[in-house]
């Protein structure tokens, strides 16, 4: 303001006038100092109020998972205790060794073995849905390795469709494999027969951790028909 006046010629401004006009600058730019001040702590107190919020949301989102993982060890222990189900953990898989088995040479699914199945599918749903399970379907060692592979197969497939059909689940999300008579999978080596072996007998469900599927091809659709004798 001051070299406004002096340039502009006016000689006749006072030292008074000047003082006042310094004292208006003065007080105009203290007042845009304080108001950019304000604008900007109250830029400074909604990023706080926003994360805030957010560590609010993730501290909530861990406390839920932190029980979900309760209710899951919880029923996984239900699982073993009264289902007599064992359960093997991997990096990025859990296998469930389900007790449902057959009778000799035969891929029907008794009413009897069925109630674990049902508990399985509740389960599943709970805390696994949109996840691939792989059945895995085993036998014991009467018989050609052929024809046990086949009927490994059909007792997998035996699951599937009750799994899906009365379970509930998403058909698209099971798939089925047989390892027959596989030596290395044996629960029982050597026990096989009408009266022997039904442990090996089974089926394993494996729960597949490590995407969401989309809906998969059945595993061993190619295969041959073996031999007819009776077998494991």
């Amino acid at each position: 303001v001051c070299l406004m006046v002096i340039g502009s010629g006016c000689s006749h401004v006072t030292r008074d006038e000047l003082t006042t006009d310094l004292d208006t600058v003065r007080t105009e730019l203290r007042a845009e100092q304080q108001d950019s001040a304000d604008r900007i702590d109250g830029r400074i107190d909604d990023m706080e109020q926003r994360i805030d919020g957010r560590l609010d949301e993730l501290e909530l989102r861990q406390i839920e998972m932190e029980a979900r993982q309760a209710r899951l060890e919880i029923a996984i222990a239900e699982l073993e205790s009264q289902y007599g189900v064992m359960v093997e953990h991997f990096e990025k898989a859990v296998a469930f060794n389900v007790p449902v088995h057959f009778d000799f040479d035969s891929a029907t699914l008794a009413d009897s073995e069925t109630g674990t199945l049902d508990h399985f599918a509740g389960f599943y749903t709970e805390f696994y849905r949109g996840d691939l399970i792989t059945v895995e379907g085993f036998t014991d060692e009467a018989g050609s390795e052929q024809y046990n592979h086949l009927l490994g197969k059909r007792r997998a497939e035996e699951v599937k469709s009750y799994l899906s059909e009365i379970g509930g689940l998403n058909p698209g999300l099971l798939r089925t494999i047989s390892y027959g008579e596989s030596e290395a999978r044996l629960v029982e080596p050597g026990q096989f027969g009408e009266d022997a072996g039904r442990d090996n007998r089974r089926v394993v469900l494996v729960i597949d951790q490590s995407s969401r599927a989309s809906t998969p091809s059945e595993v061993g659709e190619d295969e041959e028909e073996g031999d007819e004798r009776g077998q494991g």
